[in-house]
């Protein structure tokens, strides 16, 4: 494989995510990050470094938490990060994506 093409194919799994995971009912962005993560890795959650590491757990759960009326936030936002050799996507619905 040619420099091109191995650029190339690093650029298509950017876009595809080695795993989807859909957040619970009653289960924690940060909780799902670290089993998304987990899972991607083939690891043990207690093996990954700490969440805080790469993102505030804290702001993270609050970004995604229901409105004060319980209402889902309707938002179609996404927040990226790299979370030791992965990079997570949190989708507004919910969804974990890691790559």
């Amino acid at each position: 494989m040619n420099a091109d093409e191995s650029q190339l194919a690093n650029e298509q799994d950017a876009e595809n995510p080695v795993v989807t995971y859909d957040v619970n009912d009653g289960e924690s962005i940060t909780n799902a990050v670290v089993a998304a993560v987990s899972s991607a890795s083939g690891t043990s959650a207690t093996e990954l470094r700490p969440l805080y590491s790469a993102v505030d757990p804290d702001a993270l759960d609050s970004i995604f938490a229901p409105q004060s009326d319980g209402t889902p936030r309707v938002s179609g936002g996404t927040v990226a990060f790299e979370y030791g050799p992965h990079r997570v996507r949190v989708e507004s619905d919910r969804t974990v994506l890691v790559f």
